[in-house]
């Protein structure tokens, strides 16, 4: 009877610790995912998107990254930095250490007694002012008689999918929150984000007057991974006119993301592999940070993309449930062929994470930007990028009819959703919530909420729509027949042909032995041959009508002759 219990009582701990892993940034007792009687009491209220990010900025102007040549004297670096001032928190990933001091003073305090040594190999170098410090290693022993230490929270390295652990869960929503703490964006990479922006801030604010580096994207909408890319945007903080003088502006015929470029590659030591992409619809500096090895991205006054960073974080702090479900979702995109890295003619990250957002609208637990503009007292047709998102009492968005539902629920709801969704006809609507007429005829059409009109999903070709159905139908089918949860969707070959659950699981841990590179390179997470050649003959038989779809695919009628690697090479972009 005691081994039940402790099993039970076990399994009681994990479903606590997910949920208050989802509370990110809820003040004391006013959680969002409460009970009905508890929300009575009081309204639901969360830090605002603004609040988050001046709380976030705050933190990164308090703060230093120190390099250090060895893990064992982050100790002693703490113990140093700590006679300067008193640390808040302490974070350690390789040989990288990000220190938060209790007060800006303090950091001050740091860069003014720092020393000076030359490299060597270029002693007539100068030397750059930043937050960017390296350890000496000098007094390496003093952490014997350190006797009160700052608590060190050591980052652990990107965790790969393991079939036995996820195994050794009892539900499919246990398995989904376990996967999601598991991918979701740590509190180092969102504190490194921060930290990063600060430093070219830094930098960049003597030139430009008012310059404003802010994150934008995954890193801040609270749906981000550890994998995710780091978007910057270059923003310039408005004043308005208190003397008869105004600031002197650039003149030149380059863009200032030109000039911007060439002043990083050659002072921040830190970015490398930078380069200007100024032909692109929208211009960017793509640059590698190279203490994280996190690709980085700065754009020039992206206000579209903050909005819609501020609008997904409101979401995500409305329905706690829908960043594990996007997370899971993602994961098994990726690994059932559906997306691959980089841009092509497969659905993106964003546009299933779109999906996810509609499927919940349609539910009704996640609000329309329409609902959120009548709310707020606005215009039917005023812009959603005039609005603000940035809300702290959202207790008239909640509604908690579809609350009961667990993770498992929605997952297979998700798949049902979509797999009924008529495509070819109807796309659908953040600005609404509702479906809309496809007048595009394209494979799939998103409409962009702050671009009215605008198809986000013109690069998803009929055959990826398609493979992702597909994939969906065998998924579903997989999750109520096999008794593995999420195993089969995330783990192991997807085109085992005797899927038992003992096959599929002996395939899944061998999967999670394979490095990473082998499993991005690998053809096993696409569409089997056979299952291929039947999707295409049934388009071919059912849908002759359907020329101006197929047109972009340009699939010749001997198309069931070809092997895999040859469809994959000739529909890859």
């Amino acid at each position: 009877m005691a081994a039940p219990m402790v099993r039970m009582l076990r399994r009681r701990i994990i479903n606590i610790s997910a949920i208050n892993n989802h509370s990110r940034y809820v003040s004391s007792g006013e959680q969002i995912w409460g009970s009905n009687q508890d929300q009575k009491k009081s309204p639901t209220k969360v830090i605002s998107y603004r609040m988050f990010m001046n709380k976030r900025q705050n933190e990164a102007s308090r703060s230093v990254l120190v390099k250090i040549n060895n893990k064992h004297n982050a100790e002693t670096v703490c113990r140093q930095l700590k006679d300067v001032g008193g640390v808040s928190n302490a974070f350690l990933y390789k040989n990288i250490l990000l220190v938060e001091f209790e007060k800006q003073d303090s950091v001050k305090k740091v860069l003014s007694n720092l020393g000076i040594a030359p490299p060597p190999s270029n002693p007539t170098t100068l030397p750059l002012e930043s937050r960017l410090l390296m350890s000496t290693d000098r007094d390496s022993n003093s952490k014997l008689y350190m006797r009160k230490g700052v608590n060190i929270q050591h980052e652990q390295n990107h965790q790969k999918l393991d079939a036995q652990k996820l195994n050794e869960f009892k539900s499919v929503s246990e398995q989904m929150e376990f996967l999601h703490s598991t991918q979701k964006l740590s509190e180092f990479g969102l504190r490194f984000g921060f930290f990063a922006s600060s430093v070219i801030e830094e930098f960049l604010s003597p030139t430009f007057y008012r310059c404003k580096i802010e994150p934008f994207g995954s890193c801040v909408n609270g749906f981000g991974s550890q994998t995710s890319d780091l978007d910057l945007g270059i923003y310039t903080v408005s004043r308005k006119k208190k003397s008869g003088f105004n600031v002197e502006f650039m003149h030149s015929n380059e863009y200032n993301l030109g000039r911007i470029h060439k002043l990083l590659r050659e002072f921040l030591p830190f970015l490398s592999n930078l380069y200007y992409v100024r032909h692109a619809r929208v211009p960017i500096i793509k640059c590698n940070l190279g203490l994280m090895d996190v690709t980085c991205d700065l754009s020039d006054s992206n206000l579209s993309g903050s909005k819609m960073s501020e609008l997904l974080y409101l979401y995500s702090q409305l329905d706690p449930r829908a960043p594990p479900l996007a997370s899971i979702i993602k994961v098994w995109a990726y690994h059932q062929g559906v997306t691959k890295s980089g841009p092509g003619s497969w659905p993106s990250n964003f546009m299933l994470l779109m999906m996810v957002i509609f499927f919940l609208q349609s539910k009704s637990t996640l609000p329309s930007i329409s609902t959120i503009a009548a709310a707020l007292g606005k215009k039917n047709n005023v812009s959603p990028v005039n609005l603000s998102f940035s809300l702290t009492n959202i207790e008239r968005f909640v509604s908690n009819d579809n609350r009961h539902q667990t993770l498992e629920e929605l997952l297979v709801e998700f798949f049902e959703f979509y797999l009924k969704f008529d495509f070819k006809s109807k796309g659908f609507s953040l600005i609404t919530g509702e479906q809309l007429d496809n007048v595009n005829n394209s494979a799939m059409y998103i409409e962009n909420p702050f671009v009215t009109g605008h198809n986000i999903a013109t690069n998803v070709k009929l055959r990826n729509l398609m493979i992702m159905k597909d994939r969906m139908e065998s998924s579903l089918k997989d999750l109520k027949s096999l008794d593995m949860g999420i195993i089969p969707l995330v783990c192991g070959e997807t085109n085992v042909k005797n899927r038992t659950k003992e096959n599929v699981l002996n395939m899944a841990s061998l999967y999670t032995v394979v490095s990473e590179t082998d499993s991005e390179n690998s053809d096993s997470n696409n569409l089997t041959d056979e299952m291929y050649t039947d999707k295409v003959t049934n388009m071919d038989t059912n849908t002759s009508d359907e020329s101006n779809l197929t047109s972009d695919i340009n699939t010749p009628t001997t198309e069931s002759n070809l092997t895999k690697d040859q469809l994959l090479e000739r529909n890859s972009v």
